[in-house]
C-alpha cells in the first residue's frame, strides 16, 4: 500500500504535522523534494499524501477547510508583525521619532 510510505519515511512525524496543520499535500510534497533534492525513495507524490490524509488522519470537508483558514491567517498576522517590526527598528524610522519628540 502506497501510503504505508508515510509511515514508513523517517520524516513521518513532520509529515503528519504539517498534514494536521493544515498543510496542503502539495507544500508537503514540494517540502520533501527540496529537502531531498537526490533521493527520489524519500520524495512522497501528492497523491499519496492526500490518500494517507483521507484514510488515516480523517480531516475533511470543514474542518480541513478551517485548519488551512486558520493558517493563512496566522501566517498573514505573522508577516504583518515582521514587517511593522522591521519599520519600527529601521534607523529612518527611529530618527524622525526623535524629530518629533
Amino acid at each position: 500500500m502506497e501510503s504505508n510510505k508515510v509511515a514508513r519515511h523517517p520524516d513521518k512525524d513532520e509529515i503528519i504535522k504539517m498534514l494536521l496543520n493544515g498543510e496542503s499535500v502539495k507544500q508537503v510534497d514540494a517540502w520533501l523534494k527540496k529537502k531531498y533534492p537526490k533521493k527520489r525513495r524519500l520524495h512522497i507524490s501528492y497523491m499519496t499524501l492526500q490518500k494517507f490524509r483521507s484514510e488515516h488522519l480523517n480531516i475533511k470537508g470543514d474542518l480541513l477547510e478551517d485548519i488551512k483558514l486558520k493558517k493563512k491567517s496566522d501566517d498573514l498576522i505573522s508577516s504583518e508583525n515582521e514587517l511593522k517590526l522591521a519599520v519600527s527598528n529601521s534607523s529612518e524610522y527611529q530618527k524622525k521619532i526623535n524629530e518629533i519628540v
